[in-house]
């Protein structure tokens, strides 16, 4: 009967021992596990960060060519409407000076006597 609970005793002990081991490989794996699940979760969240920064500089651009361009087209209309003032005035004739004949002069004195004058050519 001894030697039966010692072989009992021999063989809990080996379970126990193994049940032991295995508890602890068990965690290790479940530790490298979750940390190898954490770096997957790190990397995804660095290349989601570094494309929104990809995305807002494309955008940036996008948006710098965009008022570039407005910049280029405010541009042209202007210089279009200043040629088209400057057809318009060529196409109208320009005014004819006029050149007077005649010349009036009148001259006031203080004792209310004044001087007319009308000279022509």
């Amino acid at each position: 009967m001894q030697e039966r609970k010692k072989l009992k005793q021999e063989v809990n002990s080996k379970e126990e021992f193994e049940k032991e081991r295995d508890r602890r490989k068990s965690g290790r794996e479940g530790r490298e596990a979750q940390k190898k699940y954490a770096e997957l979760q790190h990397a995804k969240e660095l290349e989601k960060q570094r494309k929104e920064r990809e995305e807002e500089k494309a955008y940036a651009a996008k948006i710098k060519a965009q008022v570039e361009q407005d910049k280029k087209d405010k541009l042209a209309k202007k210089n279009a409407e200043l040629q088209q003032s400057q057809q318009q005035q060529q196409q109208i004739q320009p005014e004819v000076k006029k050149e007077y004949t005649e010349c009036r002069l009148q001259v006031y004195f203080f004792s209310f006597f004044h001087f007319k004058n009308d000279w022509r050519n």
